[in-house]
């Protein structure tokens, strides 16, 4: 099932219900981590108070969609061991890297998403902070009896800082403030381009065509499409065998959005890469893209007609052309 996403230029701030927070007992964070530090603020009483409050770089105000957002960092979480946040001045971009599989992807929250966009400073293109993803998990993994009470949530990014802030802000007080330390790495997608131009062939579909892939947990497989003129055979076999498991979906190309190819050919990919995919796009989309395209990672999965959230993901795979097979 989709989460709804709201667009926040479309209301009134104040259209909120206000309940009062939970024991503070029932916090989803002890602090424990060497990474992560909880600070109580039971001198601030408003939002207001937290914004006058000095700053550097870009802080982002998240009201209707605090939920989603947990959600979606929690999956980004399963992609990379980190995450690359990029502050603009009218969107947030969120980056992860796999080395072990080279994949990368990016999530754009676009302004719409946000109640408010305070830019103090503009910062430097593509200057981003680096923190770890089991650390981001943590933070929000927050029970939804919690997130109920949750007003607002509040992250102050400063590329040039030692932390992130991250406030949670309930009906009357500051719930809670977090600084995550960031980790001195630069971001490894800076030279890969978004590429966006298919050579080989385009799908846009329904997720429903391929739910059978979603019921099935194969460890260590990958997926094998045969795409044909008229039809879609969709296989899987195990990695470290090559023996093909029982399994097969057919997938008529009349039932596709959209189909294009230049001809016919065979294409392999992680089955484990896809099916996270999968879980990031599902939440807020029916429909996905599959392209190959050009570049290092050519496999592109992205989000079908985006609004205010984007996200694209890049995979490696090999491709079959006239019985020759390459592997990217």
């Amino acid at each position: 099932m989709t989460d709804k996403i709201i667009n926040q230029r479309n209301l009134n701030n104040n259209s909120y219900k206000e309940k009062k927070l939970r024991p503070d007992d029932e916090k989803s964070n002890d602090g424990s981590s060497g990474e992560l530090e909880v600070l109580s603020f039971s001198s601030i009483k408003s939002l207001e108070n937290v914004e006058s409050s000095a700053y550097k770089g870009v802080k982002y105000i998240v009201s209707s969609n605090v939920r989603f957002f947990c959600r979606i960092i929690r999956s980004l979480s399963c992609l990379s061991p980190t995450f690359f946040f990029i502050p603009m001045k009218d969107q947030l971009l969120i980056c992860t890297h796999n080395t072990l599989t080279s994949s990368f992807s990016k999530i754009i929250f676009k302004k719409q998403f946000f109640v408010r966009i305070n830019a103090s400073c503009l910062v430097k293109k593509d200057s981003g902070c680096c923190i770890s993803s089991e650390v981001a998990k943590s933070i929000f993994n927050v029970p939804i009896e919690v997130l109920e009470d949750i007003k607002h949530l509040i992250i102050n990014i400063d590329p040039f800082a030692d932390f992130i802030n991250i406030t949670f802000i309930g009906p009357d007080r500051v719930y809670e403030s977090i600084k995550v330390n960031q980790m001195i790495i630069t971001n490894p997608i800076n030279d890969y381009p978004s590429y966006h131009s298919g050579s080989a062939f385009c799908i846009v579909s329904h997720f429903d065509l391929w739910k059978n892939l979603f019921r099935n947990s194969y460890i260590s497989s990958e997926i094998i499409v045969y795409m044909k003129r008229e039809l879609l055979i969709i296989e899987l076999r195990m990695q470290n065998t090559g023996v093909i498991l029982n399994f097969n979906i057919e997938i008529n190309v009349k039932n596709l959005i959209w189909y294009n190819i230049t001809q016919e050919f065979v294409i392999s990919f992680s089955h484990n890469e896809f099916i996270k995919a999968y879980s990031i796009i599902s939440k807020f989309t029916k429909t996905f893209v599959l392209e190959y395209v050009d570049g290092e990672v050519p496999l592109r999965m992205s989000v079908h007609q985006p609004t205010i959230v984007d996200f694209e993901i890049f995979l490696p795979c090999s491709i079959e052309l006239n019985n020759n097979r390459y592997m990217m």
